[in-house]
């Protein structure tokens, strides 16, 4: 199959490369030091951060390192702050219905390792992986 052809298709096309554990989300009201275990115990950098089982907003291990000397200097409990205090709400996203080539660009444009892919519900459909989508986009080039 030829890339352009792959880039003209929608992405639930790729969605057995989605990943979908649940360990990927996070309710918005869970504790940072949940947060924090959640993102170290997972092979990705970002955790989609959910209200209602809809994603609305993201966290990675960045924000979690930024945010650790917020909470110093505010003298914060990480058991009771939450981890929607320390989660990115301006993110960017792909919706399943969209083509892969926008998937794609959305990944180089902004040079990004994982990019979530969201339901039309706002729900995660899933969070795509950079070094696995190259190798899945290789085997249906061959």
């Amino acid at each position: 199959m030829k890339m352009g052809d792959i880039r003209k298709r929608k992405i639930n096309w790729l969605q057995d490369s989605f990943d979908r554990k649940t360990a990927l989300t996070i309710d918005l009201n869970e504790s940072l030091t949940k947060g924090v275990d959640t993102l170290l115990n997972n092979p990705y950098k970002i955790l989609a951060v959910t209200d209602q089982n809809k994603v609305s907003s993201i966290v990675s291990r960045t924000d979690i390192t930024k945010s650790v000397v917020d909470i110093a200097q505010k003298k914060l409990d990480p058991n009771t702050a939450k981890i929607n205090d320390v989660s990115n709400h301006s993110f960017l996203r792909v919706s399943d219905d969209d083509n892969i080539g926008q998937l794609i660009d959305k990944i180089l444009d902004n040079d990004l390792d994982h990019l979530i892919v969201t339901q039309q519900d706002g729900k995660l459909a899933g969070i795509v992986d950079r070094k696995k989508l190259v190798v899945e986009l290789e085997k249906l080039t061959e």
